[in-house]
């Protein structure tokens, strides 16, 4: 029953991951972007030399550079691009979990660490490269699959002066099947900088091992 369970988790962290950092809209929003200031193009017939040029100043080069990372694989740079709020959180959900011998499991399988010590040594940021590094490197479909992914920005939505939503179309090919699917990014500004927020699928799956921790140190 446990193995099912530590299964289970994996595979919604699988597609928390590959959905990255957007959500798929649900069929009642009535989210439309306006037209980006910023051309439309698709990152996977985009010249590399043209990327690094871009910065974090708009939400929609922000898209498109952590777009471009994740298909590389560079967890190390998708660390940056997100907001330290983000990253911060991300580790606070792993600390009860690690002071649990019980749910200790959950640590390892999730950033692949094996005790508390070897936890408190890593930053935000290396937690969140460490999860990436650690989940994507246990699928190598999951991992084929944003390799071969190009995304289309159409334009961002001002949910407030500090917070956007970039909506997007990401195009695939997996198992030989093509398919597409318009998404949402959420970024908050930072230093006069736009950095990325945590997914609803990663928020859902970091309250549920939130949760899991509460319950474990309740325990008498």
């Amino acid at each position: 029953m446990k193995r099912r369970c530590q299964i289970t988790v994996g595979m919604l962290a699988a597609v928390a991951l590959f959905c990255s950092l957007g959500r798929l809209p649900a069929q009642e929003d009535t989210l439309e972007a306006p037209p980006s200031e910023t051309p439309v193009f698709e990152l996977g017939g985009q010249a590399q030399e043209v990327v690094n040029q871009l910065t974090l100043d708009t939400p929609e080069n922000a898209a498109r550079i952590y777009m471009d990372a994740m298909r590389r694989g560079d967890w190390k740079e998708t660390a940056r691009l997100m907001h330290p709020e983000a990253l911060a959180k991300l580790k606070d959900v792993f600390k009860p979990l690690m002071a649990s011998p019980e749910l200790r499991v959950y640590a390892d399988n999730f950033l692949g660490v094996k005790n508390v010590t070897e936890f408190a040594k890593l930053s935000g940021a290396q937690t969140w490269e460490k999860f990436l590094s650690t989940m994507l490197g246990r699928s190598s479909d999951l991992k084929s699959t944003l390799q071969n992914s190009s995304y289309e920005i159409i334009g961002h939505v001002e949910e407030t002066p500090t917070i956007s939503h970039v909506v997007y179309r990401m195009k695939t090919t997996t198992y030989g099947v093509s398919f597409g699917k318009t998404s949402v990014m959420t970024f908050k500004r930072h230093n006069n900088n736009w950095r990325g927020l945590l997914s609803g699928e990663l928020e859902g799956i970091t309250s549920i091992l939130a949760k899991m921790g509460k319950s474990a140190a309740r325990k008498p």
